[in-house]
Parts: structure tokens; sequence; C-alpha cells
């Protein structure tokens, strides 16, 4: 888990995108799960020393339950169904 702006600017500039190119994410579906919202999000890139193509779908449950903004996310293959249960217990 990233808290605040600066980790998780850290996280995204340092580890995910360091290897990449083009890279890409995109929410393309919002679910209301009560006191959270689920997104189906796809992300693409191009590797930089291989230039092999890499595109996923996951949901992710963004959190921000306290005064701190707060990102977490969950990689899930059982779909919104199940991204919407958990949700709920994330709390």
């Amino acid at each position: 888990m990233y808290s605040g702006p600066d980790e998780i600017r850290r996280y995204t500039e340092e580890d995910l995108l360091a290897n990449l190119e083009g890279a890409a994410i995109a929410g393309e579906a919002f679910a209301d799960a009560g006191d959270s919202v689920v997104v189906h999000v796809k992300q693409s890139a191009t590797g930089t020393g291989s230039g092999a193509s890499v595109a996923m779908r996951y949901y992710l449950v963004p959190s921000h339950s306290t005064a701190q903004p707060t990102l977490s996310r969950r990689l899930l293959r059982g779909g919104a169904h199940q991204a919407g249960e958990l949700s709920s217990l994330s709390g």
C-alpha cells in the first residue's frame, strides 16, 4: 500500500514505469460498491529492452478512508462481483 501522492508518484515513476514506454492506464468501467467504487482497469505498455507489448486488465478498489490519500490495488481474477465483495472488507 502506498500512502500519499509522493509515495504513489515514486512507485509509478521508479517501479512501474522504469522499464516501459508508451504506458497507458485507463479506467474502462466504474461500479458503485457502497462506500467504495470498483474500477475495471486496462493497462498496456512496451518493454524498453525487449520491445514486447504487454497488457493486462484488473479491478481496482481505491481507498480514501484516511486523512492522507491512499491507493490500495487489489488484482482480481474473479470479476466485478468479487471486487465488490472485497471492497466491503477494505474499510
